[in-house]
């Protein structure tokens, strides 16, 4: 009887893990995961039509991608949560870290998601020319999902979710940026990255 006993609490023990862990994978998914944005209003003509999202892109295309230093690495920052203020303040901690502002907009409305319901952390949105600058965003915001869109520059936009709390390199993630803020010698271009160390930079928990 006591084995019996032994083996049902040490199930009982085991679902609840298991029901945790998925749980957790449920709001991690959550976090990372954003909606979609809203349609263009049909009924009122004044509201501002969004621009199209662009395609969502799999973490492991940023994953091994060497990114390029800081003063290459040309931001916008979108408020797409309704937070006033939060984008100026995170463009301000962007600066500080050496990233670089885009040449037009440096902050403003987000303007894919027009009523600023994003339900996530975030997006990091670039096109074919930013992998290496979106790489070097996403040290600073790892839970953000990555979506690749048609521009042609190598801008890159940090749109803030309603999940959005703050940038979060871990230790990790801020030995990299100390890396790729200052060139190496004789050029513009960074020191190498070691893969190993770029990899534990990009973890997080979400």
């Amino acid at each position: 009887m006591p084995v019996i006993v032994l083996i049902s609490i040490l199930a009982l023990l085991g679902s609840v893990l298991w029901v945790r862990i998925l749980t957790k994978d449920e709001e991690v998914s959550a976090a990372v995961t954003c909606n979609l944005p809203q349609q263009a209003s049909q009924s009122d003509p004044n509201a501002p039509t969004p621009q199209p999202l662009g395609k969502k892109v799999d973490p492991t295309t940023l994953m091994d991608t060497e990114p390029t230093t800081l003063a290459a690495t040309r931001v916008r920052v979108f408020n797409a949560n309704g937070e006033r203020g939060q984008a100026a303040q995170v463009a301000a901690q962007l600066s500080e870290y050496g990233y670089a502002s885009a040449p037009d907009v440096q902050v403003g409305n987000d303007p894919v998601y027009v009523d600023q319901n994003m339900q996530c952390h975030g997006q990091i949105r670039f096109g074919a020319n930013g992998l290496a600058a979106a790489s070097a965003l996403w040290l600073v915001s790892p839970c953000a999902e990555l979506i690749e869109d048609q521009r042609q520059d190598d801008t890159v936009d940090l749109a803030l979710g309603t999940y959005f709390s703050e940038l979060r390199p871990n230790t990790d993630a801020e030995e990299v940026l100390a890396v790729l803020k200052e060139p190496a010698p004789g050029g513009m271009a960074a020191a190498p990255v070691d893969i190993s160390l770029l990899k534990a930079a990009r973890t997080a928990r979400c």
